[in-house]
């Protein structure tokens, strides 16, 4: 996973998931965006107020959500993008 990220001025986080054709077609391709998004949103009320564009990784494609949160909450906070708590 990529992410990119830059604080706002809103205090709110926005997000969004780019899928490349790299994932695979179509229906992979939302199936992995809706996974991020699912993700991002669970811990929305704990992201600091930042724009972020996230990009999946290609093995992503087969991995179910609990496979991919892990990684996702531990990229967040290593950014300190996701408040502790």
């Amino acid at each position: 996973m990529t992410l990119y990220f830059m604080e706002n001025d809103t205090g709110v986080a926005r997000y969004a998931v780019y899928g490349s054709k790299r994932l695979g077609g179509a229906v992979q391709r939302n199936r992995v965006k809706r996974l991020f998004r699912e993700i991002l949103n669970l811990v929305k009320l704990r992201l600091r107020g930042c724009d972020l564009i996230i990009i999946p990784r290609t093995g992503v494609a087969g991995m179910q959500s609990d496979q991919v949160r892990p990684d996702v909450i531990r990229e967040l906070l290593n950014n300190k993008i996701l408040l502790a708590g």
